[in-house]
């Protein structure tokens, strides 16, 4: 880890201990968070405010990555060995709205919590006393595909725990060793295909696409679903998806309500994408007025993996540009590279694991 990555997660955490608890209410929303919500800074990204942070175990639990490399966990039989560690903490009412908000398409349950021995920091509650906390969970996560998650992804799960004392043993066998895919060079990040002008156009280029006015995209966005990153408008070519079956497709159904929710028709998402699948590797930035070419290409990419990754069938096309000062946002950063996704995943980027 970089010193400006630990500087920024001692900052982040000192915040998150400073924060008056005008938000807390009786009874108390215990939660308890095994993935990014274990990092202080994922939780500070998400407008959730937290105390009371502390290590936890939830037994007879395995953690489990699945369809996109997303972390969930599933329940094992009562005389199982298997646990999950994570972090408990109790959150004001806005910041448990928020957390649901941005977790949608998890089940929300509880579970019963065991503090780590001599850690208990409530008030009410003595130590080495069980807690029951609320926790987001995919459904049916036993009955989903393993797939490899992202090194982004692990280095925020693992630097989370080790902030607030998790035992170190767990992270090195559950969370360092679970097979996780290196992080993309910025040389190979993937674009999605600019669209062509006319079926003779063998090689389209950005410049040859039109330019819109706000209007005119609101407009593309009712014909097929569109967003903005940067300045570039990307397009479904043949509108929503024909998969959106909950029970069958949960993954992407879940997937296309998240962009429709916060994307789709919206302004430059560079920073939505941003706040919600940061990278420590990055320079961090602290409004959207900061974000850089190197942000915007890094949202793209990891757009374009994710939805490959939970078999969304068709990828979005560049179809064109916003006008300048059209966009409500600072983020209208451009870029040249013109490399393309592939039109399904690599087997390295969603490898399917024996066993569980």
């Amino acid at each position: 880890m970089s010193t400006t990555d630990t500087d920024e997660q001692e900052s982040s955490h000192d915040q998150q201990q400073q924060q008056p608890p005008h938000d807390f209410v009786t009874p108390p929303i215990y939660y308890f968070g095994f993935g990014a919500m274990a990092n202080p800074i994922s939780r500070q990204r998400r407008s959730v405010v937290s105390r009371y942070e502390q290590p936890a175990v939830l037994p007879h639990y395995e953690l489990l990555f699945v369809t996109g490399g997303i972390a969930t966990i599933s329940p094992r039989p009562q005389d199982s060995s298997k646990e999950v560690h994570g972090i408990l903490m109790e959150l004001t009412q806005a910041g448990w709205e928020s957390m649901i908000q941005f977790e949608m398409g998890y089940d929300i349950v509880q579970v019963t919590v065991i503090p780590y021995e001599g850690t208990t920091v409530y008030p009410q509650v003595p130590p080495n006393v069980p807690i029951v906390a609320n926790m987001f969970r995919l459904p049916d996560a036993s009955e989903q595909h393993p797939c490899a998650p992202e090194e982004r992804y692990i280095k925020i799960i693992s630097q989370g725990l080790r902030t607030y004392g998790a035992l170190e043993s767990y992270i090195e066998s559950t969370i360092l060793n679970s097979g996780w895919i290196p992080n993309a060079k910025r040389e190979d990040y993937q674009k999605f295909p600019i669209a062509k002008v006319n079926d003779d156009d063998s090689e389209p280029t950005l410049m040859a696409l039109s330019e819109y006015t706000w209007e005119e995209y609101q407009q593309l966005h009712l014909e097929k679903p569109s967003f903005v990153f940067g300045n570039r408008v990307y397009q479904f070519p043949h509108g929503h998806p024909d998969n959106l079956d909950e029970r069958n497709n949960p993954q992407v159904a879940n997937v296309w309500k998240w962009m429709t929710l916060n994307i789709l028709g919206r302004d430059c998402s560079t920073w939505k994408f941003w706040n919600t699948l940061y990278d420590p590797d990055l320079p961090p930035v602290a409004s959207p007025e900061e974000l850089t070419t190197l942000h915007q290409e890094w949202a793209e990419h990891h757009l374009g993996q994710f939805l490959l990754k939970c078999h969304v069938p068709e990828l979005p096309q560049v179809i064109g540009r916003l006008k300048q000062n059209e966009s409500t946002t600072s983020c209208d950063t451009t870029t040249t590279t013109e490399a393309t996704l592939v039109d399904n995943p690599s087997p390295e980027n969603c490898v399917e694991k024996e066993g569980k």
